[in-house]
């Protein structure tokens, strides 16, 4: 058999197999069918090492993860920071220097009990575990505090300022 009939062979007992293989990894017909292509090339590239695999089926889908994989690294973008974006570090600490600030007026508005709780785990870097046994207090008992703590501060700052949030709850934006 020669190397062009055993490529053809290779490639009509699995190429179906191998298009639903890729087109489930990628998004898109015209990426699977791009993969595909090359994937062809491949094969024709290298039956000559193939045809003398015991099982060229396994051999080709490790082309085809090959394949799929270099798709994916080929379309990774990396993201260069425009210059008005930078943000210099004394901009940056002064910026969380008085995040810090009005974070800490908001907590010191909470209740005693709670504020307290928050101060010490979150600020002073206190255990929940540790912060009990300083209170005499349960475990639970802390861990509902700084949880009910959290709450009110998170409804204190919405309640001050308008924030935007992405679908996840994470904020992305003030609305002043």
């Amino acid at each position: 058999m020669n190397s062009c009939t055993t490529s053809i062979k290779i490639w009509e007992d699995h190429s179906d197999k191998l298009k639903a293989f890729i087109c489930s990894k990628v998004n898109g017909d015209d990426n699977c069918h791009d993969i595909l292509h090359d994937l062809f090339l491949k094969i024709r590239e290298n039956e000559e090492r193939i045809k003398w695999i015991e099982q060229p089926a396994s051999y080709v889908i490790k082309m085809a993860q090959n394949a799929i994989i270099d798709y994916y690294r080929s379309q990774k973008k990396t993201l260069q920071p425009l210059q008005s974006d930078y943000i210099s570090d004394e901009e940056q600490l002064s910026e969380i220097q008085l995040a810090d600030c009005c974070l800490l007026s908001f907590i010191k508005a909470l209740p005693p009990l709670y504020s307290e709780a928050l101060i010490l785990t979150e600020l002073e870097g206190f255990s929940q575990k540790h912060l009990a046994e300083k209170l005499n207090i349960s475990y639970t008992g802390v861990k509902s505090r700084v949880q009910r703590a959290r709450k009110m501060l998170k409804q204190a700052i919405l309640d001050c300022c308008p924030y935007q949030f992405d679908k996840y709850g994470n904020i992305i934006g003030c609305c002043k």
